[in-house]
């Protein structure tokens, strides 16, 4: 929080926000609407502040972190230099392109890398420090069942849109 989430000054983002302060996101049996709290199941495991989830932002909040490592405004949470290592793979050739937590996308025209993370309820980002545009997509693929293959290929879809369209 003190390092990257209040220099960006994301002051509706929080890992525990109150139940009036985050839409609902899953029916569990035997403690019922989870609202405001983390549903996916290796966070629950690992609890509180879990590193791949569990951190609730609105649209408001993530277009500043998206216009801060676009470079539309600037801060001085990282240098230049290392967000810009942030789109370059860490991994071998042979293996899926991932940075430092972040997949790596390919701008389809111009070939050099673009910042994807997907969420366990169905949120996903896109940031192209390049033409300093994004996408964010907010959604729930788990509710009311996680076994969504429909959003996974509407998924596929609009991340093929986005790249197409950002040309």
């Amino acid at each position: 929080m003190t390092e990257v989430i209040e220099p960006l000054k994301m002051n509706y983002t929080s890992f525990n926000p109150t139940k009036e302060k985050a839409v609902p996101t899953n029916y569990i049996p035997g403690e019922g609407l989870l609202q405001g709290v983390v549903h996916d199941p290796k966070a629950r495991i690992l609890q509180e502040r879990c590193g791949s989830s569990g951190l609730f932002s609105p649209l408001y909040d993530l277009t500043k972190f998206m216009k801060y490592f676009t470079g539309v405004v600037s801060n001085p949470l990282l240098s230049n230099q290392t967000i810009n290592l942030l789109f370059n793979s860490k991994t071998a050739k042979y293996l899926k392109s991932r940075s430092y937590g972040w997949d790596l996308l390919e701008d389809p025209t111009q070939h050099y890398s673009l910042l994807y993370h997907t969420g366990f309820t169905g949120t996903f980002m896109i940031i192209d420090r390049r033409k300093q545009t994004g996408l964010v997509v907010l959604t729930n693929r788990v509710h009311p069942t996680s076994n969504n293959q429909a959003f996974l290929t509407a998924r596929e879809a609009i991340i093929d849109t986005f790249l197409k369209e950002n040309t």
